[in-house]
């Protein structure tokens, strides 16, 4: 009796760290995780997300490009 042929899926590629990263960052904007004027540090969002620092600063390089975010520094001076 001949094999039965096997039907082919498709199969979905999980996405790239910084993708990742990404999907997640603008989820939690989405959903009101992450609201305007809140800071956020690179640390704690990598640590959050399970990830290094490296992919949290090219999703948010993305994300300020987008004007979804954007960088402030403060700086005291003594």
């Amino acid at each position: 009796m001949p094999s039965p042929e096997r039907t082919q899926h498709p199969t979905k590629r999980p996405p790239t760290v910084p993708a990742f990263v990404l999907g997640e960052l603008r989820r939690l904007i989405a959903v009101g995780e992450l609201v305007p004027g809140q800071p956020l540090r690179q640390e704690d969002l990598a640590e959050r997300l399970g990830v290094s620092r490296v992919p949290v600063l090219e999703a948010h390089n993305t994300l300020e490009s987008e004007g979804m975010s954007c960088t402030s520094r403060i700086t005291a001076t003594g």
